[in-house]
C-alpha cells in the first residue's frame, strides 16, 4: 500500500530538487509564511484507475490459509504553487524539468509515474499594499496500490443438530 504522507514527502523532494531557487513546503502547515520565495505541495485527490486484479495464492503445507493481494493503478493529483519573486517563471522551469532524466530517475525511484499536469495559472493576489506573485499548476502521476491480507480456513467443522417435527430445533457448531 502506498503512503499517502510518503509519497506528498516524495513529491515535495522532487520540487525541492527541480526547483533550487526556492523552499518547498507541504501546503495547509501551521506555520509562519516564509520571507524568500518558496513553493507549497497539496495531495488533491486519489482516484483508482481500471479495475484491481486479486490474486490468490495458497501458503505451503500444512497450513491451508491462502493469501489474497489486491493490486491497482492510482492517479494522485497534486497541487503545486509557486509563491513571490519569479513564480512564473520557476512554474515554468519545474513543469519542463519534469520530462528530465534527474526527474525521471527520482519518480522511478520513488515508485512513481508522470501522467500529466495542467497549465499554469496566475493566482497573483493582493497582500496589504501590493501583490504576492503566485502560479500553481496540478500534476498528476500514478502509483501501484497493493494491499495483502491472509484468509483462514477452517480445518474441520462439526454440525450437530436435534430434528423434530420437520424442524430443526437445536443446532451446535463445532470449530476446534
Amino acid at each position: 500500500m502506498y503512503n499517502k504522507q510518503g509519497v506528498t514527502g516524495l513529491v515535495v523532494g522532487l520540487v525541492r530538487t527541480l526547483d533550487t531557487a526556492a523552499l518547498c513546503i507541504q501546503a495547509e502547515q501551521n506555520i509562519p509564511v516564509p520571507t524568500i520565495p518558496y513553493s507549497t505541495v497539496q495531495l488533491l485527490t486519489a482516484v483508482h484507475l481500471g479495475h484491481d486484479e486479486v490474486r490468490i495464492t495458497e501458503q505451503a503445507a500444512p497450513s491451508i490459509d491462502y493469501d489474497e493481494t489486491i493490486e491497482g493503478i492510482r492517479e494522485l493529483s497534486f497541487s503545486v504553487h509557486f509563491f513571490k519573486s519569479l513564480s512564473l517563471e520557476r512554474a515554468s522551469k519545474f513543469k519542463t524539468l519534469l520530462k528530465s532524466s534527474v526527474a525521471r530517475e527520482y519518480m522511478h525511484t520513488a515508485g512513481l509515474s508522470l501522467g500529466s499536469s495542467t497549465g499554469i495559472r496566475n493566482l497573483t493576489h493582493v497582500i496589504d499594499l501590493g501583490f504576492e506573485p503566485r502560479h500553481q499548476l496540478d500534476i498528476m502521476f500514478r502509483v501501484v496500490d497493493s494491499e495483502k491480507l491472509t484468509v483462514r480456513s477452517i480445518q474441520s467443522i462439526e454440525v450437530l443438530g436435534t430434528y423434530d417435527s420437520g424442524q430443526v430445533t437445536d443446532i451446535t457448531v463445532t470449530i476446534p
